[in-house]
């Protein structure tokens, strides 16, 4: 109750943006499969339910919520059937339609809810629809550029054995060196990451 008192005061939700926590990685390192990758995440509030967040990887959508059911569900792509993003007084909503079920997770920052709702636009099956409510973000390059850097540094923390494939590994190690460049990696973290993609490759 406390925090939706302090998203009404702050006009949004201080805890909906940044890299992903330690405890977040955690939660979803034990739920994903070997195989799987972030590929992008939104948290914010789940009615009834408390904090949320979601992770896309690219077989579904894992969902994890705080509250009396702590816990990690998991949505396929597949039973994906609508997608839509709605730009809100306190912050950005996204709702998943399935068959029989409105899945929504409000309060969200409005440009991790953008490039979550865009990476699973790219993720999905041709003909899902993906609506965009009027008065969406406008994200300028640095918000964007931020956006970025802290989807790249949690799928590093939550993926440290690098993917198979060359192509991918210079992909990681461009998104090592940006993260490095900004202060978000060490010299330490960074020569480690560096020494096992260059490895891997």
């Amino acid at each position: 109750m406390f925090k939706q008192f302090e998203i009404l005061l702050e006009g949004m939700n201080p805890e909906a943006t940044g890299p992903l926590t330690d405890v977040e990685l955690s939660r979803v390192r034990a739920a994903m499969t070997s195989g799987e990758h972030l590929t992008g995440y939104v948290r914010g509030r789940i009615v009834g339910a408390g904090s949320g967040l979601w992770v896309l990887t690219e077989q579904r959508v894992l969902r994890a919520q705080e509250g009396r059911r702590r816990s990690v569900e998991s949505l396929p792509l597949s039973a994906i059937q609508r997608v839509r993003l709605e730009a809100g007084r306190y912050g950005s909503t996204v709702a998943l339609f399935t068959a029989d079920q409105r899945l929504s997770l409000f309060a969200a920052d409005d440009g991790l809810a953008a490039a979550f709702v865009a990476a699973l636009a790219r993720s999905l099956p041709a003909g899902v629809a993906v609506e965009a409510g009027s008065g969406g973000p406008s994200l300028s390059p640095e918000d964007s550029a931020d956006i970025a850097t802290w989807v790249a540094w949690s799928r590093l923390r939550l993926q440290p054995t690098p993917p198979q494939g060359m192509a991918e590994n210079l992909v990681l190690l461009a998104e090592a060196a940006t993260l490095h460049q900004r202060g978000m990696l060490n010299d330490a973290e960074y020569g480690a990451l560096k020494g096992r993609l260059l490895d891997a490759a």
